[in-house]
């Protein structure tokens, strides 16, 4: 059997290369892996849903996971092209044991992965461990082959969208899927919500033939903000490749961070629900603290990454949560919709609606100059410890919280440098209270990678 590389296994999920890290008896073998790991968690016979996203590579390593999973006794049910969020549905709705969408996210197409699901919930740190050990090991039971059946349930998981909605009639709204999977379902809920929406990149037979799926990068919004413009549109919603993450720009085509739509679903969450906490991503700007201080709730900081931050929520009893990247954490509804960039987006729709234009709201908030995020790419065997180092050069003289990579922490701002845990990079961000000084945040930084033989974009 194909050796399996143990760095595929990661904090959130499995990611590797295409042709590389990855072929179909690499997959195949996870499956058998997987079911062994709800055998043992379940202590019965297990079942699991599966999805994949659009990418070339994504049906055939579908159907090889599809068939480690038979193989070790796993009954499946097949719900073939989806949105993450759909298998964290799926897992609940069908009530199989756990769930696992093929899909490497808004990774190009060299990439591809799994990320796995547990009663409903994101499994990922020990879990994707678990797997690891027992896929390395190859302790997989061996027992009669599961059942496999394909089960469409697209409308089921639309309808669940749509449940409690009002109507958006009168709002316009582009909507930007980038190819991904999201474009098999984005344009059909908001126009059955009564929105006018305008599709593009809505076509998910051609996966990456126009910019990446991420919500992230700024770069990726030009024709977005063009179009919104053009449209005369209300707002303008991008998806990333596997339909987890949302980004936003306003009526005036200017790009509302991932920090400012946490602060308005916090301040429509507190409003309800006076006091409660809720989870933020070390990341984001110290607006949304304020913020959700302001509007008398608790702000709880989390690591980055979707698993790590449900981990918090459901720890400390929160109800909502975002991150820098996009995601968004929606519990105080009857049903729980994790990193679900639809609902979020249907949530946007009704501040709006309720609330008024976007830019207008945005307004409001507290401000801080912040940078964009960066990523440089450095070696996933020795990012950790190439943070590590930074963390130790500024600790002399800065207070640094380590809760994720090295926050270090100013008078007037701070500076962030984290290693990405799907991706062979670090991730900087830096903020301040003008721009006087996040010039000179930048440039302590700047400096202390030029020592480490990096050249920096800023």
């Amino acid at each position: 059997m194909t050796s399996i590389n143990p760095a595929i296994f990661r904090e959130y999920d499995v990611r590797g290369y295409v042709g590389q890290d990855l072929d179909d008896s690499v997959f195949e073998r996870m499956g058998r892996a997987f079911a062994a790991y709800l055998r043992e968690r379940s202590g019965a016979s297990p079942s699991c849903v599966v999805g994949r996203d659009n990418r070339d590579s994504s049906l055939s390593y579908s159907d090889a996971f599809i068939k480690g999973l038979q193989a070790a006794g796993c009954d499946v049910t097949d719900i073939g092209l989806c949105t993450t969020p759909e298998i964290y549905f799926a897992n609940s709705f069908l009530k199989t044991t756990g769930g696992a969408a093929i899909t490497a996210s808004h990774n190009p197409p060299k990439y591809n992965g799994v990320k796995f699901t547990y009663e409903g919930k994101s499994a990922g740190g020990a879990h994707v461990r678990r797997v690891r050990d027992l896929a390395l090991a190859e302790k997989f039971d061996l027992a009669k082959t599961g059942q496999r059946i394909s089960k469409d349930i697209r409308y089921d998981y639309l309808a669940a969208l749509r449940q409690g909605a009002p109507s958006f009639a009168g709002l316009k709204v582009v909507l930007d899927c980038g190819n991904g999977v999201s474009s098999l379902f984005a344009p059909e809920l908001f126009r059955s919500l009564g929105c006018d929406v305008s599709e593009l990149h809505c076509d998910a037979s051609k996966p990456f033939s126009v910019h990446l799926p991420d919500p992230v990068d700024p770069d990726n919004y030009a024709d977005l903000s063009a179009s919104v413009l053009a449209e005369k549109a209300d707002v303008g919603l991008m998806f990333d490749g596997d339909g987890d993450r949302v980004g936003a720009v306003d009526e005036k085509g200017r790009i509302v961070s991932p920090d400012e739509l946490l602060i308005l679903f916090a301040r429509r969450f507190l409003a309800r629900h006076p006091g409660e906490k809720v989870v933020v991503e070390i990341k984001c700007s110290q607006a949304v603290e304020d913020e959700v201080k302001a509007r008398g709730g608790k702000a709880v900081w989390s690591a980055t990454g979707r698993t790590l931050i449900e981990d918090v929520l459901f720890s400390q009893g929160a109800r909502l949560g975002g991150e820098m990247s996009g995601h968004f954490f929606f519990l105080d509804g009857p049903k729980p919709w994790l990193s679900e960039s639809l609902y979020a987006a249907r949530q946007l729709l009704e501040i709006i609606r309720g609330s008024g234009p976007l830019s207008e709201q945005v307004a409001t908030m507290p401000r801080y100059v912040s940078s964009r995020e960066y990523r440089l790419d450095v070696p996933d065997e020795t990012k950790f410890d190439f943070v590590g180092r930074l963390a130790e050069h500024f600790k002399s003289d800065h207070d640094v919280v380590t809760l994720d990579g090295a926050k270090v922490l100013y008078a007037d701002g701070w500076g962030l440098v984290r290693a990405s845990n799907s991706e062979p990079k670090i991730s900087l961000r830096f903020e301040s209270k003008n721009q006087k000084g996040l010039t000179r945040i930048l440039a302590d930084f700047r400096a202390a990678l030029a020592e480490e033989g990096i050249r920096t974009p800023f």
